[in-house]
This record gives C-alpha cells, sequence and structure tokens, in this order.
C-alpha cells in the first residue's frame, strides 16, 4: 500500500504504463539515485532487475550468465567503460540481448553510432517512468 500522494500516482503510471511479459533487465548507471529508481520503477511494472555500477561489472555478470537476461539499459557516460564500448561488448558475446542507451546529451553522430552497435532504443535523461516504461512496452511487443 503506498505511503504518500506521490507513491499513489507513481504507481498508477506504472501500471498504466506497464505492458507486455516481464523482462529480465541489466541496468548500468554510475550514479545509485538514478539506478534505486530505475529499479524502483521496473519492479513495479514487473520486471526482473539487476543492478550494474558500471560497464565493467556488468559486461562481468552478462559474460556470466548471458541468457540471464532479456535487456540490458545502459547509461552512456561511465567511467572505466561507457555505454557504447559496453554494447559492443555485449553484441560480439549475444545478438539476442536487446539493449537500450540513456544519456543527457546525444548528438546525432553519436545517435548513428549506437544504431550501428546494436542498441534497440535511446531514452534521454532525465527520463519519467511512462518515458522509460514505453520504450520497454515497444521492444516487448516486437
Amino acid at each position: 500500500m503506498p505511503i504518500s500522494k506521490e507513491e499513489t500516482i507513481a504507481d498508477d503510471v506504472v501500471a498504466s504504463e506497464a505492458e507486455g511479459d516481464p523482462l529480465k533487465v541489466l541496468f548500468v548507471d554510475d550514479d545509485d539515485q538514478i539506478s534505486i529508481a530505475a529499479k524502483f520503477i521496473l519492479e513495479r511494472a514487473g520486471h526482473q532487475v539487476t543492478l550494474a555500477r558500471n560497464g565493467h561489472e556488468a559486461l562481468e555478470l552478462f559474460q556470466n550468465e548471458m541468457n540471464a537476461y532479456d535487456l540490458i539499459i545502459t547509461d552512456l557516460t561511465m567511467p572505466k567503460m561507457t555505454g557504447l564500448e559496453l554494447g559492443e561488448a555485449v553484441r560480439k558475446l549475444s545478438k539476442n540481448v536487446d539493449m537500450i542507451l540513456t544519456s543527457g546529451n546525444l548528438d546525432p553522430e553519436l545517435q548513428t553510432e549506437y544504431e550501428a552497435l546494436g542498441f534497440n532504443g535511446f531514452v534521454r535523461k532525465p527520463w519519467t517512468a511512462p518515458e522509460m516504461l514505453k520504450v520497454l512496452g515497444s521492444l516487448n511487443s516486437n
């Protein structure tokens, strides 16, 4: 049961935006607040979420259990390994996992690069629950 008006609104938004089958999501971002919010939103929509703090951690998790994830959502700019580098490494291992890139800044040249690396979508930061769930729903309905 929600404990505040904001949580009630958030629950209503998530419930109305949840589409398709539950996904096993690997969410990668070096900002803990973003990761916690994403986990909350995605789990409320019925998805299973594993968090990773950087590309190296995410790649290790993926290599250990490649069939454990349906979707990787990664930030573009992170220390140690960028989201594009993570995407490139993942695509060398598997073509079966969907990938979404998130960033507050994506110029047209970079957009071409993320598409060429096999990303299935992009969500501009700061994203909202409906925006993120809409992208997941579009992947889930394919």
